[in-house]
C-alpha cells in the first residue's frame, strides 16, 4: 500500500513538473511575439526592467517565506543566474526588435541543440550518432524556416540565436 502511494505521488509530480515545463514552453514563446509588440512603445532596458520587477514581485509575494532563509551562496548563485537570464533576455529583446516573431522564436529554440553541445564539450566526449542526426536535422529546419532568399541571417537572426547560447548557459548553471 505503501509503494502505491510513493508510485502516485511520483506520477503526480512527474506530471506536474511537465505541465509546468509545458507552461513555460508555451510562456517563452508567446514572449517573442509580446515583446515585439510592447517594443514599439517601451526601449529594451525598460521592457527587460519591467519584466524583472514584474517577476521578482509575483516571486517574492508567493515565497516570501523561504527568503527569510537565504544566505550568501544562494545569493550569489542567485545572481549569476540573473546575470546569465538578463544577458539572454537582453539578446532576445534586442534581437526581436530587428527580425520577425517567428524567426526570433525559432533562433531561440536552438538552446535545445547548444545544451548538449557545451555539455559535451565540458566533458570531453562526443555526442551519439542520434544526437547527432537531431542536431543536424534541428539546425537544417530551423534554416529551411528562418534563412532569407540568399540564404543568409540578419542581424536580430544573429542577435537570438546568442540569446539561445546564453539561455542554454544558463540552463546549464541552474542544473
Amino acid at each position: 500500500q505503501m509503494k502505491r502511494q510513493d508510485c502516485a505521488m511520483k506520477d503526480k509530480n512527474i506530471y506536474l513538473g511537465e505541465l509546468m515545463m509545458g507552461g513555460a514552453t508555451f510562456i517563452w514563446g508567446g514572449m517573442t511575439v509580446f515583446s515585439k509588440q510592447i517594443l514599439a512603445e517601451l526601449a529594451i532596458f525598460n521592457l527587460i526592467g519591467l519584466r524583472f520587477l514584474i517577476g521578482f514581485v509575483v516571486c517574492y509575494i508567493i515565497f516570501f517565506r523561504q527568503y527569510k532563509t537565504l544566505n550568501k551562496r544562494i545569493v550569489y548563485h542567485s545572481f549569476v543566474m540573473g546575470v546569465w537570464l538578463f544577458i539572454s533576455y537582453f539578446f532576445m529583446v534586442w534581437g526581436c526588435s530587428l527580425t520577425s516573431a517567428s524567426n526570433s522564436g525559432f533562433m531561440m529554440s536552438l538552446s535545445v541543440i547548444f545544451i548538449p553541445i557545451i555539455l559535451g564539450i565540458r566533458q570531453r566526449k562526443l555526442p551519439t550518432k542520434w544526437l547527432m542526426i537531431s542536431i543536424v536535422t534541428t539546425i537544417c529546419g530551423v534554416g529551411f524556416m528562418c534563412l532569407n532568399n540568399n540564404f543568409a541571417l540578419n542581424i536580430g537572426d544573429l542577435l537570438c540565436i546568442v540569446c539561445a547560447l546564453c539561455y542554454a548557459f544558463q540552463m546549464i548553471y541552474t542544473e
